[in-house]
């Protein structure tokens, strides 16, 4: 959304502080200097805690659709109840939330809906963020924007009748929240007139068929956009199922104690979209042409047996195995995580041996890296020499170690440096890609013996661009099943017929 747009002000928001030790009324209508930074600072503290306390990697990779067995659509005639019956909460799953964000509300809840909550503030503080998180994702995805507009202002009217009560407070926080549902349309508006962002993607991420090697059967492959606005959906769920129970605008003694949803976090989701579909882009451009280059190297040099290293070597890897590298098995591809943190530590040495050994690894594969020196592939060798007992010498270790682009004159680089320098250091800009996790500091033993990276979850937000990079490496590199399938020349990035 536009940031003019985005930022809700709290003109009818006050509370007592510790310089008003006397005021209990948390919605005074009193214009406060400063009161906007306290409250929201607060309760963005307060709606992004469960993001820290559940610090995960996510497995992106699937689809994220609701189960709607029993569900009904959402239409202008049931909007507000289905809106009374989410905001009732309850024993409310992410199901529900991510169903109502794809317009669906479980049957049975509009029928259980309660008469009367006019007075009922968390109520009405739910059924609004509720209405905002709906509009602001279909807004993001310039998705149904008359029904958008014609929902907000059912909201604004529920809104406008609730005010209609000789409780202050209520018609103070309805007050409030009428002037974020305002801000709301005004923003679905401007973005419907700035168009779908979706346009800007290449062709390489548009719906496609691919086939299977050694099968016949043709398979789909969805358009980008509809699996990055799933990924966002689902990150709304959460964000609705963690902290709409946590609502608490009747108990709350002042505005630094108040907790539940807040919209600017709706906002800061949905700008993901974009976010997404301009990193998309720039990996097609940049990253891609690199990666076609190296693959191209690779095959010329025969590599048959080939290891990637690293965090941002995986996008590299899904490269290789979606094109189907011309190994003699799917055992001659691998990806590995070795650290420079790992190397660091002499004591590791063994422990990485054992890594290596149990992911299939061994001293006659290529050691692939992004660059410069290639010392992790380095230090992955010496543990390899010290397990098999088998020492190699400076010169062997070197012919085994390729990096895309190399500083070390006895280590090859697989792409030209013409190309380096014209994909500004291609190398430094890859490994400064999203992570979907820290770099891992040590490996970890499993239940069963196996041993494995530590994860250190970053932002579900920079896990979903992280997702993005390695998704536009996989749509380049997968084969069409068409006849005339397509790929980025490696030099001069234009489309040829494969």
């Amino acid at each position: 959304m536009p940031e003019s747009q985005s930022q809700p002000h709290m003109e009818a928001f006050t509370a007592h502080t510790d310089e008003n030790p006397e005021r209990t009324d948390v919605f005074a209508y009193i214009n406060e200097p400063g009161v906007d930074s306290i409250f929201e600072n607060s309760l963005r503290r307060s709606a992004s805690s469960w993001e820290e306390e559940e610090k995960a990697v996510v497995p992106f990779n699937k689809r994220f659709k609701a189960e709607k067995e029993g569900h009904v659509e959402l239409t202008s005639e049931n909007y507000l109840a289905s809106l009374s019956a989410l905001a009732e909460g309850g024993d409310l799953t992410e199901n529900e939330y991510l169903s109502f964000l794809e317009g669906h509300v479980e049957k049975d809840r509009i029928a259980d809906v309660s008469e009367d909550r006019g007075n009922d503030k968390n109520f009405l503080y739910n059924i609004t963020h509720l209405g905002i998180a709906r509009s602001v994702m279909n807004g993001a995805f310039r998705k149904e924007y008359e029904k958008n507009i014609q929902e907000l202002s059912l909201l604004q009217s529920f809104l406008e009748k609730a005010k209609q009560t000789e409780d202050q407070q209520v018609r103070d926080l309805c007050a409030y929240l009428e002037t974020q549902v305002q801000l709301m349309s005004a923003a679905v508006e401007k973005a419907h007139e700035t168009g779908d962002p979706s346009s800007l993607l290449p062709e390489s991420a548009h719906e496609f068929n691919y086939s299977v090697p050694g099968s016949d059967q043709k398979h789909a492959f969805p358009d980008f956009s509809e699996l990055l606005q799933e990924k966002i959906r689902w990150y709304l769920a959460q964000e609705l199922t963690h902290n709409m129970p946590k609502t608490n605008i009747d108990s709350a003694e002042t505005l630094s104690h108040i907790e539940g949803p807040y919209a600017q976090r709706f906002v800061d989701i949905a700008n993901l979209y974009r976010e997404n579909i301009e990193l998309y882009g720039d990996v097609e451009e940049k990253d891609i042409p690199v990666y076609w280059e190296s693959k191209k190297k690779i095959e010329e040099m025969g590599a048959n047996r080939n290891v990637v290293f690293g965090r941002d070597g995986r996008f590299f890897f899904t490269a290789l195995k979606a094109a189907g590298l011309r190994q003699k098995s799917k055992d001659d591809l691998k990806y590995v995580i070795v650290t420079t943190a790992m190397r660091n530590d002499k004591g590791n040495l063994r422990q990485v041996g054992d890594y290596l050994e149990q992911q299939g690894v061994t001293q006659d594969f290529t050691f692939i890296d992004t660059g410069f020196k290639g010392t992790v592939p380095e230090f992955a060798l010496r543990a390899l020499e010290q397990k098999s007992g088998v020492a190699l010498t400076d010169e062997e270790r070197d012919s085994r170690i390729k990096l895309i682009r190399s500083s070390t004159k006895t280590r090859e680089q697989l792409i030209t440096d013409g190309a380096a320098s014209e994909h500004e250091s291609a190398a430094s800009r890859i490994e400064h890609r999203p992570q979907p996790f820290e770099s891992p500091a040590m490996l970890e033993l499993d239940a069963k013996g196996k041993l494995h990276p530590e994860k250190k979850a970053f932002a579900i937000s920079e896990q979903i661009k992280s997702w993005t990079v390695e998704h536009a490496s996989l749509r380049n590199f997968i084969p069409r099943a068409n006849t005339a399938q397509e790929s980025i020349d490696s030099t001069k990035g234009e489309t040829k017929a494969l």
